[in-house]
């Protein structure tokens, strides 16, 4: 526990570097498709900007990383569906969101909320004086299954939930009905970054860029129904934590 209790700092910093550049990485994928796809959309919401190419870039990245592993037998080939589904609908609608949109991207509220988010999440393993402790929790038990989950489907190529049974008998291979994107988003950084433990990739990087997501597509509601000043964005960042469930699930 010693050991953990002077390594944590480090640790925090590490995978904090680790969340800001799965976010920059994304956008730029993003940015590079939606822009060689759409040559002609203007979006004047900046945070509408941010979620599209930051989605766009998730999506991307995962698919063909998925499709790569498994051998193109993943259920990430329904974005196929979703895709033509999009480009439906976007010959019938305009991005194009002026009412009460924000006349300037702020870049420094997204750093601090951001980092925020990551510490809120980081706080469950921080608080314990122990990162080896994050599975202690029942209510973080999960978070360990999808880490086995994500190992498993990496080595045997496998989407499916039987994690180590996939190499006891192939009577356990084939695609199961599951939640594999997020999944396939800490599966990504596991291969490029073999030695980081999945667990953390999970609870510090995975979790929180999703949760920041959500955050920026709350800020591109309030363009369309109020005002986005920064009070209503804080506003937001509170709602997506009011259940407090860092703060009060714990034992």
């Amino acid at each position: 526990a010693e050991r953990g209790k002077l390594t944590w700092p480090a640790t925090y910093f590490q995978y904090l570097g680790l969340f800001w550049l799965s976010i920059i990485s994304f956008y730029l994928i993003g940015r590079f498709v939606v822009g060689l796809t759409f040559k002609n959309i203007k979006v004047e919401s900046p945070f509408l900007h941010l979620f599209i190419n930051i989605a766009t870039g998730i999506t991307v990245a995962t698919t063909f990383f998925s499709l790569f592993i498994t051998a193109g037998k993943t259920i990430n080939l329904l974005t196929i569906y979703v895709v033509i589904l999009f480009l439906w609908t976007l010959k019938k609608s305009s991005f194009s969101f002026t009412k009460n949109a924000a006349t300037h991207f702020p870049i420094l509220e997204l750093l601090i909320y951001g980092t925020a988010i990551y510490s809120l999440f980081a706080l469950e393993i921080i608080r314990r004086n122990d990162w080896s402790s994050v599975l202690q929790p029942a209510h973080l038990i999960d978070w360990g299954l999808y880490s086995v989950d994500v190992q498993t489907m990496l080595l045997a190529g496998q989407e499916n939930t039987y994690n180590v049974h996939n190499f006891l008998d192939a009577a356990y291979h084939g695609m199961t009905p599951y939640h594999y994107f997020e999944l396939w988003i800490g599966g990504v950084w596991s291969k490029i970054l073999p030695h980081l433990l999945p667990m953390y990739l999970f609870s510090l990087v995975v979790y929180p860029i999703l949760c920041l997501l959500a955050l920026i597509a709350g800020w591109m509601w309030l363009d369309e129904v109020k005002s986005s000043t920064r009070r209503n964005r804080f506003l937001v960042f509170l709602c997506l934590f009011s259940a407090g469930w860092f703060f009060l699930s714990s034992r």
